[in-house]
Order: C-alpha cells, then structure tokens, then sequence
C-alpha cells in the first residue's frame, strides 16, 4: 500500500510541475497587430495596416504604437499649435503576454502630468478587428 501512495504522490509531483514548466514570460509576445485592436484596461487601439497607428483631430495628432521586439505599447497626443501650452500626453506599457493574445501591461512611462499610478498594471488582451 505504500507503494501505491508513493507512486500517486510521484505522479501528482511530476504533474505539478509540468503544469508549472510554462511560466507566464515564456508566451511569445504579438509580432505584428496589422488586422487586431488592443484593449487595454477599457481602453481600445486599433491597429488597421501595421504596428503603428496615427490621426489627426484638430490640431491635435492622437497616436499609438506597439514595439514587438520590446512588447512595449506607447500611446499619446500632440499637436502643432503654438499657443497651446502643452496638451501632450504619452503612457508606455510592458505588456507581458499570460497566453498568445492576452496579459497583464505594466506602466513604464508617462507624461509628467499622467493619471496613472507608477508601475500600475491593467489586463490586456488582443482581438481581431470587426
């Protein structure tokens, strides 16, 4: 009987720890967003023709861009106009891939004057566009 113990103890080790083998760092990372919308916390970026995406709004420019080799995700706004005191605003994200489309994004950067939290961390996942 006790062999019968070892050996259910033996599998359930074993089992354990190829379940433990792939760790969350270990999902490759999204190498091209052409075609996909990321969603980050409640927040939606599409990604119509690449890994960089651009429009203009008055004379504010809204942008975003995603760095496969780095997995870092940066979105913002600027403008072109003199007499606006500043109105610019970027975050930078690590996003560190759970599974091939989804994960956890940590804040790395953003404007001085940024509503997030240092180092804050918010789910992402990515989805085909519609």
């Amino acid at each position: 009987m006790i062999e019968l113990k070892q050996l259910i103890c033996l599998f359930l080790m074993s089992a354990l720890s190829i379940s433990c083998s792939r760790l969350p760092s270990d999902a490759p990372p999204a190498t091209n967003m052409r075609g996909y919308c990321l969603i980050l916390g409640n927040h939606k970026y599409s990604f119509p023709k690449g890994n960089e995406y651009s429009r203009r709004r008055g004379v504010f420019r809204l942008y975003h861009s995603y760095t496969p080799e780095t997995a870092i995700f940066t979105e913002g706004q600027d403008h072109n106009d003199p007499d606006i005191a500043d109105g610019v605003s970027f975050s930078s994200w690590k996003l560190d891939f759970l599974t091939p489309t989804s994960g956890m994004a940590t804040l790395i950067d953003q404007h001085v004057f940024g509503h997030y939290d240092d180092n804050e961390r918010l789910p992402f996942t990515i989805v085909p566009l519609k």
